[in-house]
């Protein structure tokens, strides 16, 4: 028997693609919202919470330009 003729593994996903996007989501909102809950258990108004969230999102959606642009 040759090499080319066993049996090829059929090779499978561990994870599904719709568990992978829901986890890079979850990370996402994650890396939105907990700046700005930091700022607001520091003691900051909700105003300024309000803008490091502001500016976590800039950060966030300049990045994700940048990924859709290469």
């Amino acid at each position: 028997m040759t090499v080319s003729e066993l049996p090829r593994r059929t090779p499978r996903r561990i994870v599904s693609a719709a568990a992978l996007r829901i986890g890079w989501l979850a990370c996402i909102v994650a890396i939105l919202v907990i700046p700005g809950m930091i700022a607001l258990m520091s003691g900051m108004p909700a105003t300024t919470a309000g803008l490091v969230t502001l500016f976590t999102t800039t950060c966030v959606a300049i990045a994700a330009l940048l990924v859709n642009f290469r």
